[in-house]
């Protein structure tokens, strides 16, 4: 019999099953003309060499929908081998690289993640 522990990990490991559809619309509008190989391509440039570009990051990152972002993950993993996930964690620190890794997470992973991470808070305080 699973827990439902069991069911958030399996979420977690399984983002294809987390896509929704949703009638509700954020703040931040897709962007006219998007090419998800372009913007992977500036992401990949930002990271790569010595030092890391944050504005290119940043303005690529949240500047572009939740659905054009996870378009530009999977453009970036297909040209690079490499998940931006992984790439974004490696150099990127603290606040921002938290931030950043927020912005690509599938919302649904996200909310997994997210009440995991209260539950275990909320356990590690019950007495």
């Amino acid at each position: 019999m699973s827990s439902v522990w069991d069911d958030l990990d399996l979420l977690l490991d399984s983002p294809s099953s987390l896509t929704v559809n949703s009638t509700v619309h954020g703040t931040i509008k897709e962007k006219p003309g998007f090419n998800p190989g372009e913007d992977a391509a500036a992401l990949r440039k930002a990271i790569e060499g010595i030092g890391t570009t944050e504005k290119t990051l940043i303005d690529i990152l949240t500047q572009r929908s939740n659905a054009q972002r996870q378009l530009i993950c999977k453009a970036y993993q297909d040209a690079t081998g490499r998940t931006l996930c992984d790439d974004l964690e490696g150099d990127t620190r603290g606040d921002l690289e938290g931030i950043l890794v927020a912005l690509i997470t599938p919302p649904a992973k996200f909310d997994c993640q997210e009440f995991i991470g209260a539950i275990k808070v909320h356990n590690a305080f019950s007495f």
